[in-house]
Order: C-alpha cells, then sequence, then structure tokens
C-alpha cells in the first residue's frame, strides 16, 4: 500500500494549520460536502474534514474556494447519525486544495452533536 494524494495533502495541511489555530482542533478524516457561490457561479465541492474545532474545520477539497467565501457544508462524522449540516462557514484561509473554515451559522441541534463529537473523541 502506497501513499494516497489525500494522504499527502492531510499530512501537509496538519503543518499549516497549527500555525494558525485559536482553539485546539481534534484529527479526523471525514467525507465532505460544500457548496457556494462565486461572484455568478455555483461551486459544489467533495473532500475530506482533517481536523474540526468548536469555531471551524480544516479541509482538503476538489473545487477552488477563496478567502472571504461563505459556503454551506453537509459532513459525515463517524457516528450513526445521518450528516451533520452547517449552515454557514466563512472561509479563512486557503494553500491549494487545502482551506479552513470559521463557523458563522449553525443550528442548535448541530451544534450540540458536534460539541458532543469533539468531547469524545
Amino acid at each position: 500500500m502506497g501513499t494516497t494524494h489525500t494522504d499527502t495533502a492531510v499530512i501537509m495541511y496538519a503543518d499549516v494549520a497549527k500555525e494558525l489555530r485559536r482553539s485546539e482542533r481534534v484529527t479526523v478524516c471525514c467525507h465532505l460536502t460544500y457548496s457556494g457561490f462565486t461572484e455568478d457561479t455555483l461551486i459544489v465541492g467533495e473532500g475530506t474534514a482533517v481536523d474540526l474545532s468548536k469555531e471551524g474545520v480544516g479541509i482538503v477539497g476538489n473545487q477552488p474556494v477563496e478567502p472571504g467565501m461563505r459556503l454551506t457544508l453537509c459532513l459525515a462524522l463517524p457516528d450513526t447519525e445521518g450528516p451533520l449540516l452547517i449552515d454557514e462557514v466563512c472561509v479563512k484561509w486557503v494553500k491549494g486544495s487545502r482551506f479552513g473554515v470559521e463557523s458563522v451559522l449553525i443550528d442548535r441541534r448541530s451544534r450540540l452533536r458536534l460539541d458532543h463529537f469533539l468531547l469524545y473523541k
């Protein structure tokens, strides 16, 4: 078994993310989708959440984003419930296919589920 492109991106991401964290993040490897608009184009991407915190998510994605963009995330947490929806995040930084987002709008049920996941991870 060799190293995949995703594995390499996750390792490289970790070095960048450590410098920008405001709170402790939990390392994960969860599939996610994201969507948002540029000035006139809908972007729909897939990727991997590589870390999570109460404030945000570190992502390796397949569609380009820019700092300041607002996105919706659908995250497949490794639990028995369905996907976790985060209604609105803001892209804070981008480096190649890696980017970090900060939560802007998340409903109460999703917030409680995320907090519970982080507490017991």
